[in-house]
């Protein structure tokens, strides 16, 4: 899916995208290569780069299909979808526990916050 910026690089589609199963087709910007692993996406320098590319992987993807019928193995375009299907709920998992973790650590300093105050009597 095609995932154009907004009023940031960074925005909503491309997560959109990953969660609907798609493989986002984006502009190459630096922070899609700053989490724990580079976003699996179709990239350009520009969005004419991005079209030849996937065009490039459609009509490979095509041309597979009409070629064997019984082929066994994943096109690239195939590959690429279950790559960035993976991400996305690896992704999930990560900011999941890592909210989890600062939850927990709030919970603690509250405990001991309040376990040290003096007792009211």
């Amino acid at each position: 899916g095609l995932c154009p910026g907004g009023s940031s690089v960074e925005n909503h589609r491309l997560a959109e995208t990953m969660q609907m199963g798609a493989v986002p087709a984006v502009v190459d910007v630096p922070y899609l290569h700053a989490p724990f692993q580079d976003v699996p996406a179709i990239m350009g320098e520009n969005w004419t780069v991005v079209a030849k590319e996937m065009k490039r992987l459609i009509l490979q993807e095509l041309q597979q299909q009409q070629q064997d019928k019984n082929n066994q193995q994943p096109s690239e375009l195939e590959q690429l979808q279950r790559k960035s299907s993976q991400f996305f709920h690896d992704l999930q998992d990560c900011m999941r526990n890592d909210v989890d973790t600062l939850l927990q650590m709030m919970v603690d300093h509250y405990k001991e916050q309040t376990s040290s105050r003096p007792v009211d009597q």
